[in-house]
């Protein structure tokens, strides 16, 4: 593994905050407020984003640098579908992927927060009454034809 993935993976911290500085720059007391850590251990992380260029310091805010946001932009996208696969791992591990066409398993992680409905062995060819339901509240409808 290169030394660069090794330190953007390695910290769950550099890591996160990687992630929310996608969205602009932010001050200590607001990075601290979102991610819950303290300053004393988050500046060593900070610090080490900064020597490779990963994060810059302008006044008072945190902000990205370019190679920093295209890295980001790619990172986001691995570490929601790891949290997909995480939140139902014996799930996607049981079953057969690969009836799933290639286009949509490269677009897993906009799942988000989803749940799994099993029908009962009794109901195996009856229509799934809540994926119905849920069909029929729905305001906007995606389909992806073969």
């Amino acid at each position: 593994m290169s030394d660069l993935l090794d330190i953007i993976t390695s910290s769950d911290k550099r890591k996160r905050l990687l992630l929310l500085l996608q969205d602009g720059p932010k001050t200590m007391s607001e990075i601290l407020g979102s991610l819950d850590f303290t300053t004393t251990g988050m500046l060593p992380q900070i610090r080490i984003l900064e020597e490779r260029n990963l994060v810059v310091q302008e006044g008072k805010r945190y902000l990205l640098t370019e190679i920093g946001q295209v890295i980001t932009r790619h990172l986001y996208p691995l570490v929601k579908t790891v949290e997909v696969i995480e939140k139902q791992e014996d799930f996607w591990k049981l079953h057969d992927i690969r009836s799933i066409p290639s286009p949509l398993l490269m677009k897993i992680h906009q799942l988000g927060n989803y749940r799994i409905i099993e029908s009962s062995i009794e109901e195996i060819y009856e229509p799934h009454k809540e994926f119905l339901e849920n069909i029929l509240k729905s305001k906007k409808l995606l389909v992806y034809l073969l």
